[in-house]
């Protein structure tokens, strides 16, 4: 377990109605996952006896957000949508808009950077590996991406990638281990940093995020 993650440390304040965080930016080694990483792409879904992709995660946003929200000046809003999944018939859609004037993620040091995608408290049992799978548009601002869990007391592991080592217009495949002996998860999810330098607009995909 470690207090900081590759790009920052989420410290969360008690808060029921909105995300609440303190950010400590720091400079990264690339991290690959606790065990390496699983690589760009990562493995094949699983299939039906069609053949068809079928998705047996926890969240596979097959009917709606299943308690996911976001925040992030460019963060527009969040969906499932069946224009892109990495199994089953839908994944969840992140609308990333220059000027979209989203709910600033609190005490964020550089809010105009950060946007976060989450579902607060989720089931997971120490000792497992959360696998997580992201679609990225190959022609973006998009430096990096991270999915992350933030423990209480503000702990922190993450899967943190430049997006120069990650596959545009493709799925990549992400692993984060909830370590044993792990305070309580407060939040799980998906940290996408933006250059705001110029005005982008695109869509990116979460599916398949499970253990």
């Amino acid at each position: 377990m470690r207090p900081r993650g590759g790009l920052l440390v989420l410290a969360a304040l008690a808060s029921a109605g909105a995300l609440a965080c303190d950010q400590i930016l720091d400079l990264p080694e690339r991290s690959q996952g606790p065990d390496g990483g699983a690589g760009r792409g990562g493995r094949e879904p699983a299939r039906d006896g069609g053949g068809r992709p079928v998705d047996e995660a926890r969240y596979g946003f097959e009917v709606d957000e299943q308690g996911w929200e976001f925040c992030g000046e460019m963060a527009a809003g969040i969906a499932p949508s069946s224009v892109n999944a990495y199994a089953g018939e839908r994944a969840l859609a992140v609308t990333l808009q220059a000027g979209a004037g989203g709910l600033r993620c609190q005490g964020a040091q550089d809010p105009a950077r950060m946007q976060l995608v989450f579902v607060r408290s989720p089931d997971v049992s120490p000792g497992k590996n959360v696998t997580f799978h992201v679609w990225l548009p190959a022609s973006s601002r998009i430096v990096s991406v991270q999915p992350y869990l933030l423990m209480k007391g503000g702990l922190w592991e993450g899967d943190y990638r430049f997006m120069s080592n990650l596959d545009g217009d493709a799925w990549n495949e992400f692993t984060v281990r909830y370590r044993s002996g792990s305070p309580p998860i407060e939040q799980l999810g998906v940290e996408f940093v933006i250059d705001p330098s110029a005005a982008w607009s695109g869509v990116c995909y979460i599916d398949s995020v499970g253990w």
